[in-house]
């Protein structure tokens, strides 16, 4: 793997691990050793005799390690991602392994979505039951509800 410019590597010695003949498993125990949060990702992943080499994601970084069988040493290429990148993770992202604070976003994700979905209630309640002017109302709820579904088949076929 060829090491980018805002990439760090580092490497942690005499990892105790029970190796195991099962990759995924191996390369959580890793995770769990080294301290990280993320997801191993399987198809980033290969094994031989002497070393087992994985790629991990996690909403703001992402790693390359390679775990040597024969002296137990972890070797990391930890890559940070851009503002962007980790904002858009969060967006999708619920919980992650070994990762407090991504739980307590999911369940601030989680109160938003309850708030803004009540606020529109209300609001359509409270519009249906006005006596003024329905007319503007009703033209500005049709194209916010065309805007969406133009959008979500955008999102839908072109990814």
């Amino acid at each position: 793997m060829q090491q980018q410019r805002d990439s760090i590597l580092w490497q942690r010695q005499s990892l105790t691990l029970n190796e195991s003949k099962d990759d995924i498993k191996l390369a959580e125990a890793i995770r769990d050793s080294l301290a990280l949060m993320g997801w191993p990702l399987p198809w980033e992943m290969s094994r031989d005799s002497t070393a087992l080499r994985f790629a991990m994601e996690q909403p703001a970084k992402r790693y390359f390690i390679t775990y040597t069988f024969d002296n137990n040493v972890a070797s990391v290429v930890e890559t940070r991602k851009g503002f962007w990148r980790v904002f858009n993770s969060l967006h999708g992202s619920g919980y992650v392994p070994n990762g407090s604070f991504t739980t307590l976003w999911q369940g601030y994700t989680w109160v938003i979505v309850i708030v803004g979905v009540l606020s529109i209630i209300t609001g359509l309640y409270i519009w249906i039951k006005s006596q003024e002017d329905k007319r503007s109302g009703l033209a500005i709820l049709t194209i916010c509800a065309g805007g969406a579904v133009i959008w979500m088949i955008k999102l839908y076929l072109m990814g």
